[in-house]
C-alpha cells in the first residue's frame, strides 16, 4: 500500500496557471518507480521519476468530488501485464500532458519507509494493485482525464496500443486543423516571400548587381533623358572602368536650341551638326569638364567636379552623373536622349 499523498510539482502549478488563461491539459496516466529522493530535493521540485518501473499506469476513472476544485482519479495495473522485474514501489507520479501533447509530472510521492515489494506474476495468478487519489485541480474547466475503460491483464496494453495508434483513430480531418492537403500545388501568386533557386526557374538572387554577376555581363547598355540641371545621375549599381556617351540626334534644332548647321571653314562652308551624333567618353580619374576652352578630361571627381558648377561628366561609385552648364551642354540637355555603353 502506497502510504503518502502525491503533491503537487512546480510544473503541475505552471499547468495550472496556463488553465487558468484557457489552456486545456488532460490527465493521462499514473507512473510507478523506485527511485529516492536526493539531498534537496523536494516533492515540488521533482520533474520526473528517479528510477521509472512501470511507465504507464492507465486511469480507469475520473469524477468530481463534492468539494469543488478537486477531482478524484482511479487507475489500476496487475503484476502479469505491468510488473517485469521485481522492485520496492517508493514513487508515484501523474503525468499530464498538454495541447502540443508534450509530457509533464503534475504530481509526486516518495514513499521510501513503506515501500510495498512488488514481484512479476506467474502462471494463471493475477495480483491487481489500484491507485485511488483526490487531485487539486483549481476552479477551471480546461482539465481533463484520459480514462480507459477496465479490462483486467490489458489495462497497459491498450493503452499503449492507442498512444501508438499513427493511423489518426480519433478520425481528425484536415479541415479541423487547418492543414492542407498531402497533395497539393501552389501558383506563383502564392509565393509572397524568399527567392526561387534557378532550378525553380527562378534567378536564385534578389539584386541587379547580383543578376549581372550571375550572367557574366562585363558592359551595360542603357539610354537616359537630359533634364538641364546641374547634375543628373545616372544609376547602374557599379562603379564603371569607362562610360561612352553619346547624344542620339533627333533632327530637331527648336528641341537642341540651336540652327542646326555649323560653319566648318573660311568660306563659311556649314553641315548640318545633327547627322554627327557627339560622343563623349569618361572614366575614374579622365572626367569631361569646361574650363572655359577648350573641354577636357580632368582627375576631380564628381562631387568636385559638379560641385563648382562646372557641368560635364563624371564617373561615380554607383555609376556616372552629367550636368548642363554654359558651353558644355552635350552631356544633359533638357528633353535630349542619351544613350551610354558602361563597363565594369
Amino acid at each position: 500500500m502506497f502510504s503518502v499523498a502525491p503533491v503537487i510539482t512546480d510544473t503541475g502549478k505552471t499547468l495550472l496557471l496556463r488553465a487558468a488563461a484557457g489552456e486545456a491539459f488532460t490527465f493521462t496516466k499514473f507512473q510507478a518507480g523506485s527511485g529516492e529522493l536526493g539531498p534537496g530535493e523536494t516533492p515540488q521540485s521533482m520533474r520526473a521519476l528517479k528510477e521509472v518501473e512501470i511507465a504507464s499506469i492507465p486511469i480507469t476513472e475520473a469524477e468530481d468530488t463534492a468539494e469543488q476544485g478537486f477531482i478524484q482519479l482511479t487507475a489500476e495495473f496487475d503484476n502479469q501485464s505491468a510488473v517485469q522485474e521485481a522492485f520496492r514501489w517508493t514513487e508515484l507520479g501523474l503525468i499530464a500532458e498538454d495541447a502540443q501533447h508534450n509530457e509533464y509530472l503534475y504530481a509526486y510521492a516518495c514513499d521510501v519507509e513503506y515501500a510495498q515489494l512488488l514481484t512479476p506474476g506467474g502462471g494463471s495468478v493475477s495480483v491487481e494493485q489500484a491507485i485511488s487519489c483526490v487531485i487539486a485541480v483549481g476552479d477551471t474547466d480546461n482539465i481533463t482525464a484520459y480514462v480507459i475503460p477496465h479490462s483486467t491483464y490489458a489495462l497497459q496494453a491498450d493503452f499503449q496500443a492507442h498512444l501508438d495508434d499513427t493511423n489518426n483513430p480519433h478520425h481528425v480531418t484536415l479541415a479541423q486543423l487547418g492543414a492542407a492537403a498531402e497533395d497539393h500545388t501552389h501558383t506563383a501568386a502564392d509565393v509572397t516571400d524568399g527567392i526561387f533557386p534557378i532550378e525553380r526557374g527562378g534567378t536564385g538572387v534578389n539584386t541587379l548587381e547580383a543578376l549581372r554577376n550571375l550572367l557574366s555581363l562585363d558592359w551595360v547598355i542603357g539610354f537616359y533623358t537630359g533634364d538641364g540641371a546641374m547634375r543628373h545621375n545616372i544609376p547602374l549599381g557599379f562603379r564603371p572602368s569607362r562610360v561612352v556617351i553619346v547624344e542620339t540626334m533627333s533632327g530637331n534644332p527648336e528641341l537642341l536650341g540651336e540652327s542646326g548647321w555649323s560653319t566648318v571653314d573660311a568660306r563659311d562652308n556649314s553641315v548640318n551638326v545633327y547627322n554627327r551624333p557627339h560622343i563623349f567618353y569618361i572614366e575614374p580619374g579622365k572626367n569631361l569638364i569646361h574650363f572655359g576652352c577648350p573641354q577636357t578630361l580632368i582627375t576631380a571627381d564628381a562631387d568636385t567636379l559638379f560641385a563648382k558648377g562646372h557641368g560635364g561628366a563624371a564617373v561615380t561609385d554607383s555609376g556616372f552623373a552629367v550636368g548642363y552648364y554654359k558651353e558644355l551642354t552635350r552631356v544633359n540637355k533638357n528633353g535630349v536622349t542619351y544613350m551610354y555603353l558602361a563597363w565594369r
